[in-house]
């Protein structure tokens, strides 16, 4: 929850003026409870890029995985 609440943070606020005292307020936790789970800022940003990135990637694993022709395969994922 935390990662998804400073995700979008980041979006509306940008990386600078979100905090973790934001980040915390946002999610309705304190600043000890987001300092359990992630370090600093930094920590919480590079967790946001991981998700998004596993969101992006992860229709083209299965398209990786398929015995499919290359183009049929992709023509699934387009369309």
């Amino acid at each position: 929850m935390i990662v998804d609440v400073a995700a979008g943070l980041f979006a509306t606020a940008g990386l600078r003026r979100t905090t973790m005292e934001t980040i915390a307020a946002a999610a309705g936790r304190g600043r000890r409870t987001v300092y359990m789970y992630f370090s600093n800022k930094a920590e919480i940003y590079d967790a946001v890029v991981e998700s998004e990135i596993r969101l992006i990637t992860a229709p083209l694993s299965g398209l990786a995985r398929t015995d499919d022709a290359l183009s049929t395969g992709i023509s699934k994922f387009i369309l």
